[in-house]
């Protein structure tokens, strides 16, 4: 199988039972397959299957248990492992809803935590449990609530939420891991505090659209830089007016779709601060007229700046 545009992750995450309708016999490897993928895109590291084990080399990455010449046949042990940055994530996916998700499903990924840890020597506190389904149950929901087993974190999330997180990274172009990994210790200390699986859904909504806010407003200025820079350069002037900047993104369906997610309108200013900030253009007023000028950075000089800043920093040599 290859891997998926985003585009394609998310439609299937949303409609998963159409997606799944097609592979009678096959769901539960095309659905934990689907799973892996979106939590490549999300984190931005390699995606592989069990086919590739002799393929993989250091982490971060996210690999299947699965594999692609025997979609028919489930695998025994977890489904989906992600090696992180510092963090192992415990992954398992399932269409069974209502009775015995928790005790068919859910349940042996603790053990299957264990194992991992004891196999690879990590710490507990350092992994998470993801429950990936159509619907929590409220049994699942009960015993997430009132699980005794000090140091595993469980985390639910329902497959058109995690689409929805699939569609917020394919549009951001700062994410980290970190962010991924406060979504879900915020998942997970919501739920602690709703009574009921019909708070908790609703109670869901709202923590994905706070962190969907926070995550994307916080990389504004980079995302309309980056994007306003690009059009500097396809104008080709050695100084462009806001105008002509403004005329050029409002008319990208990416930047649309950016903006109509937090709710914000494109305007001179905000084009103003993408490109200052991130150092991507010099500006100056044109006499007598409120209208601003760019001279964009050149690209080397802008990639050498960035250099500069991660050798200072330390992230590289």
């Amino acid at each position: 199988m290859r891997l998926m545009s985003s585009t394609s992750v998310i439609k299937y995450l949303t409609d998963i039972d159409n997606y799944l309708e097609q592979y009678k016999g096959k769901q539960p490897a095309y659905l934990e397959r689907l799973v892996s993928m979106a939590l490549s895109y999300i984190l931005r590291i390699g995606d592989y299957s069990a086919d590739d084990a002799t393929k993989i080399a250091n982490p971060p990455y996210v690999i299947w248990n699965g594999s692609e010449k025997e979609m028919e046949k489930a695998r025994e042990g977890q489904d989906i492992t992600v090696y992180g940055h510092d963090l192992v994530l415990c992954v398992e996916a399932t269409r069974r809803t209502g009775a015995g998700q928790w005790s068919k499903e859910f349940a042996p990924a603790i053990r299957h935590c264990k194992e991992l840890c004891g196999k690879g020597n990590f710490e507990p506190s350092k992994t998470m449990i993801l429950f990936v389904c159509t619907e929590v149950a409220d049994d699942t929901f009960r015993s997430i609530k009132s699980c005794g087993n000090p140091g595993y974190r469980f985390v639910p999330i329902r497959t058109k939420d995690l689409a929805r997180v699939v569609e917020i990274a394919s549009l951001t172009l700062t994410l980290r891991q970190m962010d991924f990994m406060i979504l879900l210790d915020n998942i997970r200390e919501g739920l602690q505090g709703c009574e009921s699986i019909d708070d908790f859904n609703t109670c869901l909504d709202d923590i994905i659209d706070d962190w969907k806010t926070e995550v994307m407003k916080g990389e504004m200025h980079a995302f309309l830089g980056v994007n306003s820079y690009v059009a500097m350069n396809d104008i080709r002037n050695a100084a462009v007016a806001a105008s002509e900047i403004y005329a050029v993104l409002i008319q990208n369906k990416e930047v649309e779709r950016y903006l109509n997610l937090i709710g914000c309108k494109l305007d001179h200013e905000k084009i103003k601060n993408g490109l200052i900030l991130n150092g991507f253009a010099h500006f100056t007023r044109i006499p007598l007229s409120d209208e601003y000028m760019f001279r964009p950075a050149h690209r080397f000089d802008f990639r050498d700046r960035q250099m500069r800043l991660l050798r200072k920093s330390g992230a590289v040599n």
